[in-house]
């Protein structure tokens, strides 16, 4: 079940990349949650699919569509865990401002489907390792040094 997990965390992330929030809805648990950090404007704890993807859309509305996006850099599975290392380019619609943020993405899946959503600030930092370290699973020095060191894996939007 682990790489059906990857592909549904990944089919999400690509639905929203593409605003596609037709498609990202049936990837999460009716009662899904989606638990932000600080730094993500907006409310800390977003429950339901439908507040999930609103909140998604309310964040990326003032953002190019043409330009920028999200890649998968890292990819990490442990059986009901999925954790992903995100990096977010883009400029603004208006201001034409860069961003360039990286993120990390603790899915727990349960059916099948998204069940929480726990998001973290930059994975590469020492402080996101650690972070990826605490989570309750079988390893987690190898996942925290597989998200480290784990390829580029690309979200493609065709």
């Amino acid at each position: 079940m682990s790489q059906e997990n990857v592909r549904t965390v990944h089919r999400f992330l690509r639905a929203l990349d593409r605003r596609d929030y037709e498609n990202a809805r049936p990837c999460l648990c009716r009662d899904a949650e989606w638990h932000n950090t600080a730094a993500f404007p907006g409310s800390r704890t977003i429950v339901g699919p439908q507040a999930i993807v609103d909140f998604w859309q309310a964040l990326v509305e003032s953002f190019d569509p043409a330009e920028g996006g999200m890649e998968v850099e890292n990819v990490t599975e442990s059986g009901d865990l999925v954790v992903i290392g995100l990096r977010s380019r883009g400029h603004g619609a208006t201001s034409g401002v860069p961003i360039d943020v990286r993120w990390g993405l603790r899915a727990s899946m349960r059916d099948g489907k998204i069940e929480r959503i726990d998001i973290s600030g930059d994975y590469t930092s020492p402080r996101g390792r650690r972070a990826v370290g605490r989570m309750k699973v079988k390893s987690p020095g190898l996942l925290a040094s597989s998200l480290a060191k784990s390829p580029l894996v690309r979200v493609t939007t065709s």
